[in-house]
């Protein structure tokens, strides 16, 4: 497992510890990509992403036996970019909000 894999590994496993000791009820998990590819490519590529994150978090959750929790994933394809250019990697990201 490369640095990267390994470090969001571990923050995914604190977030699963911190919805176990926070009571928090709705994860709400959204996916974007670049700019790269054409629109309904990326409309796919960043519901695949949203829907990886909370398949793994659901899992997770499980393995720690959280009930009550909602999730609400949404696919945002090319858009909301964090930096340029609109087709650099750091725009392909899944954001989760917690409440």
């Amino acid at each position: 497992m490369d640095q990267v894999a390994h470090r969001s590994s571990q923050e995914v496993g604190n977030f699963g510890d911190r919805l176990w000791g926070d009571s928090m009820i709705l994860v709400s998990i959204d996916g974007y990509a670049s700019s790269t590819g054409t629109t309904s490519v990326n409309e796919a590529v960043s519901a695949n992403r949203a829907h990886l994150a909370a398949s793994y978090l659901e899992g997770l959750l499980v393995n720690l036996h959280v009930r009550g929790v909602t999730f609400h994933v949404e696919a945002f394809g090319a858009s909301a970019f964090v930096t340029k250019p609109y087709d650099s990697a750091l725009n392909c990201r899944t954001t989760i909000t917690v409440t």
